[in-house]
């Protein structure tokens, strides 16, 4: 080896160094911050600030006449999410989640049926945001109810649309 290589050899590693202390070389990439959405989006960046829950989202929530089961199913069923990936709604259905993000213990209602077998499905123990995703075929809308019959502010949602949502206000959903 020739002496200007074996020069080479030592000098190259200290002159990287010194040029990290100096904030001249970066091994190192900015890594961007992600979250991940109850219904598996993941946001990037300053749309990953995602409205966070003022008392931890809504973990004793439930939805009268809404049993634990398979959310893709016909009828209405509720599920643990995937605390890592979120779980998405099922094509054909509305859907509310406990949480505007995913972690262990949300647990997404899964709406097929537009009311329950009594009126429009009630809701308990709703008293933070939340995340709705309307999946309904054919233009049907959801509707997030202060009261049976009347809609509440902003609770008139689209087919394809999803987001967060204040829950504290929301007794009833019609789920199109």
């Amino acid at each position: 080896m020739s002496p200007r290589k074996a020069l080479a050899l030592l000098v190259a590693p200290a002159l990287l160094v010194i040029g990290l202390d100096a904030g001249v070389a970066s091994a190192h990439s900015a890594t961007a911050t992600v979250t991940v959405l109850p219904d598996g989006t993941r946001v990037t960046g300053s749309s990953a600030a995602v409205p966070m829950t003022t008392y931890g989202g809504n973990p004793n929530a439930s939805v009268d006449d809404v049993p634990p089961g398979d959310i893709g199913a016909t009828g209405a069923h509720w599920a643990y999410i995937d605390p890592y990936y979120g779980t998405p709604c099922p094509s054909g259905h509305f859907c509310i989640y406990t949480d505007t993000h995913a972690h262990s213990g949300v647990r997404v209602f899964s709406f097929y049926n537009c009311t329950a077998p009594h009126g429009d499905w009630t809701l308990r123990n709703w008293v933070d945001a939340g995340f709705y995703d309307n999946e309904n075929f054919g233009g049907a809308h959801g509707y997030l109810e202060d009261y049976p019959g009347h809609t509440h502010s902003g609770g008139n949602i689209p087919p394809g649309a999803s987001g967060s949502y204040d829950f504290y206000p929301i007794n009833d959903v019609k789920a199109c």
